[in-house]
């Protein structure tokens, strides 16, 4: 294929203050936002986000992969809580993912935060992905886990599915293949072991 890389670039307001939401982009902070929330631990020796923190994780290959068989590496390649600046590295075997998050403070209490996701498929996967509406998935991924800070960070309260629901609209593009994907994804991360915070 001829393009092998998909770039998406959005923003998201969260009406709280970014001292309160920067450190939420942890795995174990994600504890407290994701419904359901389990992860393989391989480096987290403080158990808060810094640099070279890796886990491991079942939900996203399901879009990163086209397949829910898979595990995503993710490598925190940048934690700059002075700026508020996050930056992970997303690795599969289909795809390679530059996640970069930043943060600022809008001067009335709230919060934007600017994505910058740069997406590389590796083979023959990968660019199953792309070709397949890859971007509009990937962005809706983006989406759904926004929405799940959104709601923490202004309620204190987890969100609900059904609430989640009614914010994130799927995509057209998502197929009953990849509604089973998800749903097999979310089967395997509710056999995974829950870390001890």
């Amino acid at each position: 294929m001829k393009n092998r890389r998909i770039q998406i670039n959005k923003q998201y307001e969260i009406k709280a203050p970014v001292e309160t939401v920067f450190p939420l982009l942890c795995p174990f902070g994600e504890y407290r936002w994701i419904p359901g929330w389990k992860f393989e631990l391989v480096h987290c020796p403080n158990k808060r986000n810094e640099l070279g923190t890796i886990f491991k994780e079942v939900l996203t290959p399901s879009i990163l992969m086209g397949s829910p068989f898979g595990k995503t590496t993710w490598t925190t390649a940048l934690h700059d809580p002075e700026n508020y600046n996050i930056h992970f590295k997303l690795e599969n075997s289909a795809s390679e993912t530059l996640y970069k998050i930043d943060m600022s403070d809008t001067g009335k209490g709230a919060t934007l935060i600017t994505i910058d996701v740069k997406y590389q498929a590796l083979n023959w996967l990968g660019d199953r992905v792309i070709a397949n509406n890859g971007k509009e998935k990937i962005l809706f991924m983006y989406d759904f886990l926004f929405q799940m800070l959104i709601h923490y960070s202004e309620n204190q309260t987890m969100i609900t599915l059904s609430q989640l629901g009614k914010r994130v609209s799927r995509p057209k593009s998502l197929t009953f293949v990849d509604k089973i994907c998800l749903m097999v994804g979310q089967f395997r991360q509710s056999m995974l072991r829950k870390i001890d915070t």
